[in-house]
């Protein structure tokens, strides 16, 4: 009965993440924000960890050629965790957490060399497996509080379902430890309910798979609309030339300028001043440059800086990252 239970699970995981990755790559073709890409890279990921999944529950090839050599779980999956786990130090950085890739670049070195030196210890025990996925359910824990400590500080636009999401992600952080912890210190338990899959985790696979299927169908479907650009006012105009010539923009860079601050992408201001995303992304890393702003977010408040107490704008120091 168990088995047959995990066959249909398997299946439906699948289906889940083909389908959103699909549609994941399907938006990012549409508007090109590389938020979207990453999510295909964190949906390609976990399908690939489901693959394996239920190619060791049936015992098929893969497992079969790599057990002599690792113990179980095997290279597969901890390749696919390590891809996760940088793919969402970058979403979180997308979402406006911290501008620094320092998060990145921890997670690129740690993770891989954390799964690789259990799976290269030579005995085989439940406790290791308990152990090999323990930092990735801390992390996940972690980056979700963090996220939601900037949201509520007012660094993260307020979404509700952002915000939702982020609070499913800790609370089944902790029911995956609890449900790891069950089948590493209570073996008993674990082999009459329990298996090595973890159903709290895909519970919250499956979370995420219908949680981005829903949104991307909604933006596909939708309707583009071409509205005319309203005519900025006198005094907004006059207030982006002063912040553009206080730190010293050419007239290309100051156009590039104003449409940023309107809240536009790259692929819209190439098509308002006819020219490439290229060129765009160029003027946009110069007026970074010269205004002593990383990002988007810090643009925008160093002119409203600029605006309301005078000066340039550039801060004279810089904020340490929340991670």
């Amino acid at each position: 009965m168990n088995s047959l239970f995990y066959h249909y699970l398997s299946f439906v995981l699948t289906v889940l993440f083909s389908g959103a990755l699909a549609l994941m790559v399907a938006v990012f073709y549409k508007t090109g924000n590389r938020v979207y890409r990453l999510l295909g890279v964190y949906f390609a990921a976990l399908l690939l960890a489901e693959l394996f999944a239920r190619d060791v529950e049936i015992r098929g090839m893969i497992y079969t050629l790599l057990a002599k050599t690792f113990h179980d779980p095997s290279l597969p999956t901890a390749l696919c965790y390590s891809v996760m786990a940088v793919a969402l130090a970058e979403l979180a950085r997308g979402c406006g957490g911290w501008s620094k890739h320092t998060l990145t670049v921890l997670c690129a070195g740690f993770f891989p060399l954390w799964f690789f030196g259990i799976l290269l210890v030579n005995t085989q025990s439940v406790f290791l497996t308990w152990l090999y996925i323990l930092p990735y359910q801390v992390y996940t824990f972690g980056l979700s509080l963090a996220l939601l400590r900037r949201q509520r500080r007012g660094g993260v636009p307020g979404d509700t379902r952002l915000r939702r999401l982020l609070l499913l992600t800790a609370v089944f952080s902790v029911l995956i430890f609890v449900e790891d912890s069950a089948v590493a210190f209570f073996p008993a338990v674990a082999t009459r309910y329990l298996s090595f899959r973890n159903i709290s985790e895909n519970l919250l696979q499956t979370l995420y798979a219908l949680y981005a299927i829903r949104f991307s169908v909604r933006l596909l479907t939708q309707k583009e609309e071409h509205p005319e650009p309203a005519a900025p006012s006198p005094a907004a105009t006059d207030a982006v030339g002063e912040y553009a010539q206080s730190i010293l923009l050419s007239t290309r860079e100051q156009d590039v300028l104003a449409l940023l601050l309107q809240g536009k992408n790259n692929r819209e201001i190439s098509a308002d001043l006819g020219i490439s995303q290229g060129t765009v992304k160029a003027h946009t890393h110069n007026i970074f440059q010269k205004s002593g702003t990383e990002n988007r977010d810090g643009l925008t408040e160093a002119f409203h800086r600029h605006t309301t107490g005078g000066g340039t704008g550039k801060r004279e120091s810089v904020e340490t990252p929340l991670l």
